[in-house]
């Protein structure tokens, strides 16, 4: 495979699967720590999930609490 072609090859997604992870992480807090031990917001392919990732492992990592507004703000 030459260089260019491994370049322009688009990696593996899921974009559902992404927002179904960030929707369980809302609704239940407590699947927050499960989540936070097997992904980092660099394994996220969507730029929004990511930002949405981020912002609830922060709030976590702070004891905040973790919802929508929270979230969203």
């Amino acid at each position: 495979m030459s260089e260019e072609t491994s370049l322009s090859r688009v990696p593996p997604q899921n974009l559902e699967a992404e927002m179904a992870v960030l929707g369980s992480m809302l609704i239940d807090n407590e699947a927050i720590p499960n989540v936070l031990e097997v992904l980092v917001s660099d394994f996220l392919y969507g730029e929004q999930n990511r930002k949405i990732f981020e912002a609830i492992s922060k709030l976590y990592s702070e004891n905040k609490a973790v919802d929508i507004l929270t979230v969203s703000a």
